[in-house]
């Protein structure tokens, strides 16, 4: 009486002769009704037929495992839920049956999860019609899988329109893939969870390789035992390659294919960490290109980028396999030669370096000397850690520009005179800072497909005691000065909403304003505070304004408390935008991410558009198809001719910055600037005209 079950017995003709109380209680018939075949009556009409098929068959044959399973009982108000129906005959010394012992167990709840799975399995399957989802589902009683959805398109086998078994799945899985795909599924059945999912190359009926994602669901019994994976597989090839680009590009020169400065900071850090566990050494020597500017404007920008890819070359065919060559930026180069065993070991590389460095190099029958200048250091033994190594070597760098062009000068205890020159330009921001000296330029950002003016970056100069004007680099070594960096920032805040003011006092109409902030902004955690506060003081708001900042500070150490503090801006109107991007290490997933409304393409990738070079335009052509999905608005720096312009606007670019349409200026000349009518057409060649 106790069981929740429900016994019976019935005598070998199958009527029954026993049912427990409970069955009376739920049903509302007395047990002595419910004897013989009177247990019917409360049986739904639609399964009545096939219960007593099922019965009348083992009564009839005495087969053991007949009697098992499903059906709708009638209760006693009216509704109906489901029972499991389980028997097994008792047998006489003889073999004769003598009686069935039955029971029957609710399982209404299990029924109905299975069939809400089932409809959302099959709304699924309908959903799948239209995407290219894969859908497998996957018995563990029967061993066998049924594909359903895109699989003849994704995959093209022909058996997948019946089911499969697990061997067909695992030889189709990378060799390379799968103890890891395994080693994961198998996880999540031990474990109890309730989901798997993971990433695999998986072989196709053309031979091809595809990569795809694979995510199901675990269903398990009432003990916890998985019996059913039911999931999908989704073709992320063309997602995979548009990631590995971007990544290649993030981090290599898009000119020479040489790693780039973010990827050459990676092995340097490498190459030392190996060094200091192995007690071994290693060398790094800084590049310089004598004469490269004159190059430029005497031979033009494509005799240059010539001599920086032959550059690339010979640096790279001269060293060991394990050296990196690196361009950190214009026609600066840099070598880390790793694993040597002695100070001097390097020397011998160097200097069939400098031999095949001495030759010229012929560009439309004309031979072209390259001439450099270098700066070799030595960890451990100049520096402790990559960046003074690099500090180090720029020292001797400098000395071989000014001593002895052409040749590659060692780093002595002596030339750390240099970091003199660190502290003179911190020296020299406080001075600009107090005597408010530091202002802002602008540089004015124009709507590609109009021709007008959208809006201006705000760009920081230092003046002078005498009046010059100088760019940031000038006080270069501040903006890595913590404290420097947010007075700097405080001080562009501010004379910015002055300007703001101002313009719209006398009905001039500007735009949104973009302005720079740096990693060491956000340390203080009160950037929104800042900003409200410089924006109350001049009787302005945050509606119109633009924060860029790099790669490296949203994804760096203080990424995630970046994030949150931008968002907090962006809810009062601030737009963000990622500057320079490109030249960092922010992939597919940071931009779904990361709080960014505007792409900034850095100047590096507008230098290379040439409508003849399909491969020099594929990042730019790939950043702009991303950010449209994304739909975020793009921003090319450094436009600097006509056919850049058109070719940006061709392709959907949003804004174009740079010196085709103007160099920076200041805020006084901002409304004549904007008054001049040439610029507001949509064609730019008048604008060239008017800013030159």
């Amino acid at each position: 009486e106790l069981n929740p079950q429900i016994a019976w017995v019935a005598d070998p003709s199958g009527q029954i002769t026993e049912i427990a109380p409970l069955w009376g209680d739920l049903v509302g018939v007395s047990l002595e009704e419910g004897y013989g075949e009177g247990w019917k009556r409360v049986l739904h009409p639609d399964d009545l037929p096939t219960i007593e098929e099922i019965w009348d068959e083992a009564v009839r044959t005495g087969d053991e495992d007949r009697v098992d399973a499903r059906y709708r009982v009638r209760l006693v108000d009216g509704s109906y839920r489901w029972f499991r129906v389980r028997a097994r005959p008792r047998h006489a010394d003889n073999g004769s049956i003598v009686a069935w012992y039955g029971s029957l167990e609710d399982i209404h709840d299990q029924v109905l999860a299975e069939e809400a799975l089932r409809s959302s399995e099959d709304r699924y399957r309908l959903a799948s019609r239209a995407t290219n989802d894969v859908i497998w589902d996957w018995s563990f009683e029967d061993q066998r899988a049924t594909w359903a959805g895109a699989h003849k398109k994704v995959l093209g086998y022909p058996e997948l329109h019946g089911n499969t078994d697990l061997d067909f799945w695992l030889d189709h899985i990378h060799p390379d893939d799968r103890p890891r795909v395994l080693a994961s599924q198998t996880d999540a059945l031990e474990t109890g969870a309730d989901y798997w999912h993971e990433e695999f190359r998986f072989l196709t009926a053309s031979g091809e390789w595809i990569d795809t994602r694979s995510r199901c669901v675990i269903v398990r019994d009432e003990s916890g035992k998985p019996i059913r994976l039911v999931g999908s597989m989704l073709d992320i090839t063309q997602q995979k390659r548009a990631e590995a680009e971007l990544h290649w590009a993030a981090f290599h020169d898009p000119l020479t294919r040489l790693p780039n400065r973010a990827l050459y900071q990676e092995r340097l850090r490498t190459a030392i960490e190996s060094a200091r566990q192995l007690d071994r050494f290693v060398a790094l020597v800084v590049l310089d290109m004598n004469g490269f500017k004159d190059l430029n404007d005497t031979l033009g920008h494509a005799a240059g980028d010539q001599v920086l890819v032959e550059m690339g070359t010979r640096l790279t065919r001269n060293l060991p396999r394990n050296a990196t060559v690196a361009r950190l930026g214009g026609d600066e180069f840099a070598i880390i030669i790793p694993d040597l065993s002695t100070l001097d070991a390097h020397r011998v590389f160097l200097a069939r370096l400098s031999s095949d460095l001495a030759d010229t190099m012929e560009y439309e029958s004309l031979s072209i000397p390259i001439s450099f200048c270098g700066g070799l250091a030595i960890w451990p033994r100049d520096a402790s850690g990559p960046e003074e190594l690099l500090i180090a070597a720029d020292l001797a760098l400098y000395t071989a520009k000014a001593d002895i062009p052409g040749t590659i000068t060692e780093f002595s205890p002596g030339l750390r005179v240099a970091a003199e020159g660190r502290a003179a330009m911190l020296a020299t921001a406080r001075a600009a800072l107090t005597d408010g000296r530091i202002v802002p330029y602008y540089q004015p950002k124009i709507d590609l497909h109009s021709g007008k003016i959208m809006g201006w970056e705000a760009l920081l100069r230092m003046v002078g005691e005498d009046g010059e004007v100088f760019p940031p680099s000038y006080i270069s070594a501040a903006f890595t000065d913590a404290e420097i960096t947010v007075k700097l920032t405080d001080r562009m805040f501010s004379c910015v909403f002055a300007d703001l003011a101002n313009w719209r006092a006398t009905g001039t109409v500007v735009g949104r304003i973009a302005i720079n902030v740096a990693a060491g902004d956000f340390r203080k955690q009160t950037l929104a505070e800042r900003l409200l506060a410089h924006a109350r003081e001049y009787g302005q708001t945050l509606a119109e304004l633009d924060i860029e900042v790099t790669e490296s500070v949203l994804i760096g150490e203080f990424g995630p408390e970046v994030s949150r503090m931008l968002d907090e801006l962006r809810s009062k109107g601030v737009m963000v935008a990622l500057d320079d991007f490109g030249t960092g290490y922010a992939s597919l997933t940071h931009l779904q991410k990361i709080p960014v409304d505007v792409i900034k393409i850095d100047k590096s990738f507008i230098d290379q558009l040439d409508y003849r070079d399909a491969k020099a335009t594929a990042v730019t052509d790939a950043i702009l198809q991303m950010a449209k999905r994304l739909d975020m608005q793009t921003v090319a720096e450094g436009v600097e001719t006509i056919e850049q312009a058109r070719y940006l606007k061709a392709r959907g670019c949003t804004f174009g910055q740079g010196y085709l349409f103007s160099r920076p200026i200041p805020a006084v000349e901002v409304p004549t600037f904007l008054s001049t009518p040439n610029l507001h057409r949509w064609e730019f060649g008048s604008a060239v005209s008017s800013t030159r």
